[in-house]
């Protein structure tokens, strides 16, 4: 109960001098900004493609892409100054805001493929409406 009443504080949330993260909390990080690198490279390629230009879902894929490259930007500047233990920088409180950002950017991507989906099950309808017209 020790270890849940600290996590549901202000002080423990907002205290400026945290010190070093514990090693297996920064091996998560490292790892987590790692995977987001990877994504970073995968979207890129997704993105370049230019191939599919009737890709419905390059639009997707952007936002994918910018999602990743910025985490991993920022990801990479936390677990810096996590390292270093800035004060003000190497707060917990960054990894709220962090955390946050990445949750409601993930809900907008998520309508937006969604919606995309939707346009293509109607243009499809259309097509095959517009085959037996003309």
């Amino acid at each position: 109960m020790e270890i849940v009443d600290k996590l549901i504080s202000w002080n423990f949330w907002l205290d400026m001098r945290t010190g070093q993260l514990m090693n297996i909390y920064e091996y998560t990080l490292i790892i987590l900004i790692v995977l987001f690198l990877i994504f970073t490279s995968l979207f890129y390629l997704k993105k370049k493609n230019k191939k599919r230009k009737k890709n419905q879902f390059l639009l997707a894929w952007r936002q994918l892409y910018y999602f990743s490259i910025t985490n991993t930007v920022l990801g990479g500047l936390i677990w810096f100054f996590n390292y270093q233990t800035i004060p003000f920088f190497s707060s917990r409180f960054w990894f709220v805001i962090w955390f946050l950002e990445m949750a409601i950017w993930l809900f907008f991507i998520i309508k937006l493929f969604k919606t995309l989906s939707k346009r293509i099950e109607i243009r499809k309808e259309k097509e095959q409406y517009s085959k037996y017209i003309s």
